[in-house]
């Protein structure tokens, strides 16, 4: 049985945490970047229904044991640049995404996200690794991967949502 970190993943810059209605606004917004409706599930194109149900479906991934699906807030701002996963699809394994809004890049976000949810998710979810999936050219994600104990092992086609393509993957062991 999966569950929401409890205390919550909070580190100096961001804080993981259950999705709220109240990010109906955020979900608007990242619905306007074409990059990220490529890679999420992201409505699309958005509608008030549409939004409130992308919130809903990430509470139901865990109620249905699927995984879990945190918003990325940045702490001392308290506003949601992005989300983060760890879905529960095959035995023994968690898929880690995570993905951020164009103005909360490059700031270590992302990377304070990954070092986050990472150790949580291989000390308390009945898994032996956790593998990454990544577009061959998103060196700065490959960058955080990397520093975050992650070993590239190969390419594997990802079907999930809107994706359906050949990926890098990386992997972190228990």
């Amino acid at each position: 049985m999966i569950s929401y970190p409890n205390p919550p993943l909070v580190a100096e810059n961001v804080a993981l945490r259950r999705w709220d209605r109240r990010d109906l606004p955020f979900v608007r917004e990242a619905s306007t970047d074409g990059e990220l409706l490529a890679g999420t599930t992201l409505p699309d194109p958005f509608t008030e229904d549409a939004g409130r149900a992308f919130i809903e479906r990430q509470w139901h991934r865990v109620e249905r044991g699927e995984g879990l699906s945190l918003a990325i807030e940045e702490r001392g701002v308290g506003v949601v640049v992005g989300c983060t996963t760890l879905m529960l699809r095959r035995a023994e394994v968690a898929d880690l995404g995570y993905w951020l809004i164009r103005d909360a890049r490059g700031r270590g976000i992302g990377k304070a996200t990954v070092e986050l949810i990472v150790p949580w998710g291989l000390q308390k979810l009945s898994v032996e690794a956790i593998e990454a999936f990544v577009h061959s050219e998103n060196h700065p994600s490959r960058r955080i991967l990397d520093a975050s104990g992650f070993s590239l092992i190969g390419s594997r086609r990802h079907t999930v949502g809107r994706i359906d393509e050949e990926l890098l993957v990386y992997r972190r062991e228990r």
